[in-house]
C-alpha cells in the first residue's frame, strides 16, 4: 500500500498529483470533514530523521503568514510522513515562466515584495530557507493578478543540516548565494537568491548557467551582468541583491522590500505596464483573405455544423424562424446557392448548439433537437433560455430571466431527461459548464471573487472552492473534468481550470472574447472586432489573426477550420477559414 492510498483513507481524499520535488511528492487533497483543499507533501524518513526533525518542526508551525504556504499539520502514516501545508490553485512561479506569460513590472515587483514579506517573517524567527527558487513560489489568483506564497519553509535548510556537510551544499545552485557553497547560509543567502529570481523575471533567464562547478565559479567571481533595457533603479537593485560580500546586500529582506517599494513610487504608469520578459512578438497575418465570400439570402442569427466529424457535414444558418440547411463540398463552400433543407419555427431561432446527437435549436422559451433524420422538441420552459456552451450530451439551459435557473438537460434521446440544478443564490450572475456526462460546475459571483461548485449530474455536493477572481461564463472542454471561463473585472482572463487535480491556468488576453471554440491546435477565441487567439491545453498563447470579417455568427469546424458570417453593406456574407493557411508558426 501506498503513502497515499495509506492517507486517503483517513482524513484526506487525494485529487491528484501536483508536483515531484527533491524532498517528496505532493498532492492535491480535500479534507472529508471540512472540505478544505490542502497540499500534501510526502517526506522521506531517511532523509529526515525523527528526532531531528520534531526538534525543528515546532518552528514551521509557527510560521503564519498570508505569503507562506503554512504548514498545518504533520500526520504520519506506516509507511512515511506528510506534511498538510496551503493549497495554491495556481502552480508555481516555475510553471508561469514556462508558459511564456508575461508580466507587467508591477505584477512582478509586487510579487517579489511578497515573497520578501515572508522572508522577513520568518528571518525574525529565525527561520532561513536555503532554497528559495520559482519551484518554491506557489501561486494563487487574486483579482488583478497572482498571489505569491513561499513554500517548503526550513526543509531544504533541515535537509542540508542532516545529511552532513561532506556530501555537499543542498539548494538550487543556479540560485544559490557564494557563501553557500562553502557550507555558510543567512539571511543574507535568501535576498540574493530572490535577487537572482527578479533577474529572471524580467530578463526571461538567469545570470549564470552550466554545471553545479561552472555555476559555482560564476556565483563566486562573476559580477551579474545588468542591461541598459532596465529601469535604472531597478537595475540599482538587483546590484545589490547580488553582491558577492554578503556585508554589501541588503541588510534585511524589510531593506529589500523597503528599497523596492521606494523605487515603484519613482516609475511611472506606463513603466509599471510595461511587460517582461521582452519576447517576440507571435506571428501576426498581416491580412486575411479567404475564398470568395458567398452570399447567403437573409440576414443569418446562428450558425452550427450537423455531424461535424463527418467528412462533409451539412451546414446550418439561422434566419429569423427559419432554419437553412446547406450541403458542403470536399472544398469547404457551398454545393448550392440554395438550402438543401428548410425548417420554420413558431418563434424567431436565438441559438444553434452541436452536441454529440445532433443540433440544438433554441427558440424563445423551447429546445430542439434536429438529427439527419428527425427534429424533436426536447423541452419547453415558462421563461426565456439560453444554452450555455458545452456542446457535450448533457446540456445546461439557463433561465435569462430573474430569478436565475439551471438545467441540465440529457440531449440524446427524444424523451430527454430534464433536471434542475441547484443554485446557492439565484439573484447573483451565475455561470455553469460540464465537466463530463456525469458532473458539473458552477460559478457564482460576490464582490470581487467566484465560488466554484462542483457537484454530481444528480446534485451531490462534490466540493466547493473559493476563485479570487470574477468568473463571468464558464464554457465546457473537450478535456473531461476541465472547463475554461472567461473572467477578471476587463473580461480578458481566459483561464483553464482543472477539478482533478485543482490547477488553474491564466492566459492574459488583449481581446475580449465573445466566442469559443476548440479546435487541433487548442482554444480559439474571437471577438466581435473580428480579432482572433489562439490558446494552447497549458494556457499559453500561441497565435493571434487581428483581421478576420467583422463576425456576426461563428462555428467551429474540427479539426482545424471555422465558418464566419458577417455583413458587408446590405449582403450577408460567409467565410471559411482554415487555420493551415493564415501563415501562422504551428504545427498541425
Amino acid at each position: 500500500m501506498t503513502v497515499l492510498k495509506t492517507y486517503q483513507s483517513a482524513k484526506y481524499r487525494s485529487l491528484g498529483l501536483v508536483g515531484q520535488g527533491q524532498f517528496g511528492q505532493v498532492y492535491c487533497a480535500i479534507h472529508r470533514k471540512s472540505g478544505r483543499l490542502v497540499a500534501l507533501k510526502n517526506l522521506n524518513r531517511d532523509r529526515f530523521p525523527t528526532h531531528q526533525f520534531l526538534r525543528e518542526f515546532r518552528f514551521l508551525l509557527s510560521l503564519d503568514h498570508p505569503h507562506i504556504a503554512n504548514c498545518l499539520a504533520l500526520d504520519q502514516s506506516g509507511s512515511g510522513r506528510q506534511l498538510v501545508l496551503d493549497y495554491c490553485e495556481g502552480g508555481t512561479l516555475r510553471d508561469l515562466m514556462e508558459q511564456g506569460t508575461q508580466l507587467t513590472l508591477a505584477e512582478i515587483l509586487t510579487l517579489t515584495t511578497e515573497i520578501l514579506s515572508a522572508l522577513e517573517h520568518a528571518h525574525a524567527k529565525g527561520l532561513i530557507h536555503c532554497d528559495i527558487k520559482p519551484e518554491n513560489i506557489l501561486l494563487s489568483l487574486s483579482p488583478h493578478g497572482w498571489r505569491a506564497k513561499v513554500s517548503d519553509f526550513g526543509i531544504a535548510r533541515l535537509s542540508q543540516e542532516y545529511q552532513g556537510k561532506d556530501k555537499g551544499a543542498t539548494g538550487s545552485p543556479a540560485y544559490m548565494a557564494p557563501e553557500r557553497f562553502y557550507f555558510q547560509f543567512s539571511a543574507a543567502s535568501d535576498l540574493y537568491a530572490v535577487g537572482i529570481m527578479l533577474y529572471e523575471l524580467l530578463l526571461g533567464d538567469r545570470p549564470f548557467s552550466g554545471n553545479y562547478n561552472q555555476l559555482m565559479v560564476c556565483h563566486l567571481n562573476h559580477a551579474v551582468k545588468l542591461p541598459d533595457s532596465l529601469p535604472v533603479s531597478i537595475q540599482a537593485i538587483l546590484k545589490k541583491a547580488t553582491e558577492k560580500l554578503t556585508p554589501r546586500r541588503y541588510r534585511s529582506a524589510t531593506d529589500m522590500k523597503a528599497a523596492i517599494l521606494k523605487v515603484r513610487k519613482t516609475l511611472t504608469a506606463g513603466d509599471l505596464r510595461e511587460r517582461f520578459p521582452k519576447i517576440a512578438a507571435l506571428k501576426t497575418v498581416g491580412s486575411f483573405a479567404p475564398q470568395e465570400p458567398v452570399q447567403l439570402p437573409d440576414r443569418c442569427s446562428a450558425l452550427a455544423l450537423l455531424n461535424a466529424t463527418d467528412a462533409l457535414p451539412q451546414l446550418l444558418t439561422a434566419h429569423g424562424h427559419q432554419l437553412y440547411g446547406w450541403s458542403l463540398t470536399n472544398t469547404q463552400t457551398l454545393d448550392s446557392e440554395r438550402p438543401a433543407a428548410t425548417w420554420d419555427f413558431d418563434a424567431p431561432i436565438t441559438q444553434l448548439c452541436q452536441v454529440p446527437s445532433g443540433v440544438l435549436v433554441v427558440t424563445q422559451n423551447q429546445l430542439h433537437l434536429l438529427t439527419t433524420s428527425s427534429l424533436v422538441t426536447l423541452a419547453t420552459f415558462n421563461t426565456a433560455i439560453a444554452v450555455l456552451p458545452g456542446g457535450q450530451q448533457w446540456a445546461i439551459v439557463q433561465s435569462l430571466a430573474s430569478p436565475r435557473r439551471l438545467w441540465a438537460v440529457n440531449t440524446h434521446h427524444s424523451s430527454p431527461i430534464i433536471r434542475e440544478l441547484p443554485t446557492e443564490d439565484e439573484q447573483v450572475p451565475t455561470t455553469a459548464a460540464m465537466l463530463d456526462d456525469r458532473h458539473y460546475a458552477i460559478a457564482s459571483q460576490q464582490d470581487k471573487q467566484s465560488h466554484l461548485h462542483v457537484l454530481s449530474r444528480k446534485g451531490q455536493s462534490l466540493g466547493k472552492v473559493s476563485v479570487q477572481t470574477n468568473i463571468h461564463h464558464l464554457f465546457a472542454s473537450q478535456k473531461p473534468g476541465s472547463c475554461i471561463a472567461l473572467a477578471g473585472t476587463k473580461q480578458q482572463d481566459f483561464l483553464v481550470i482543472r477539478i482533478k487535480p485543482y490547477r488553474i491556468m491564466r492566459c492574459r488576453l488583449d481581446i475580449v472574447p465573445h466566442w469559443f471554440g476548440e479546435l487541433v491546435t487548442g482554444y480559439v477565441a474571437i471577438s466581435q472586432k473580428g480579432e482572433m487567439r489562439l490558446i494552447n491545453y497549458y494556457g499559453q498563447l500561441i497565435g493571434q489573426i487581428n483581421d478576420l470579417p467583422i463576425p456576426e455568427a461563428v462555428c467551429f469546424h474540427p479539426p482545424h477550420g471555422l465558418w464566419i458570417v458577417s455583413q458587408q453593406g446590405q449582403d450577408t456574407c460567409l467565410h471559411h477559414i482554415d487555420l493551415q493557411a493564415l501563415g501562422l508558426d504551428l504545427i498541425f
